[in-house]
């Protein structure tokens, strides 16, 4: 009935090439955009962020974990949250984030 607390936290973040993730504060992760991807708009990288920061750290979560977002992109956030966007290019991430959440 009540919802269960937070198993991990993840941080996340992107600049013009490349993305990183923490989790829990202490496992990080990061890569680098491909060149196709370094001309996504910034919102589509916050996403693409989220996502390979959770696919990289996937050995650190377990099934059904609660897992808080920390990211600094209030529009990445909102579309997490809302499960959906005006934007197709958007809603193409979400859903591929969506399929490793």
């Amino acid at each position: 009935m009540w919802p269960s607390p937070p198993a991990h936290t993840l941080h996340t973040d992107k600049s013009g090439y490349g993305w990183g993730g923490v989790a829990d504060g202490i496992t990080p992760t990061r890569g680098v955009f491909t060149w196709e991807a370094v001309a996504w708009h910034i919102n589509l990288k916050e996403v693409a962020a989220i996502r390979y920061s959770l696919l990289s750290l996937a050995a650190v979560f377990s099934s059904g974990d609660v897992l808080p977002i920390v990211t600094d992109s209030q529009v990445a956030l909102n579309v997490v949250n809302a499960l959906s966007s005006r934007s197709p290019a958007l809603c193409a991430k979400l859903w591929r984030l969506h399929a490793v959440a």
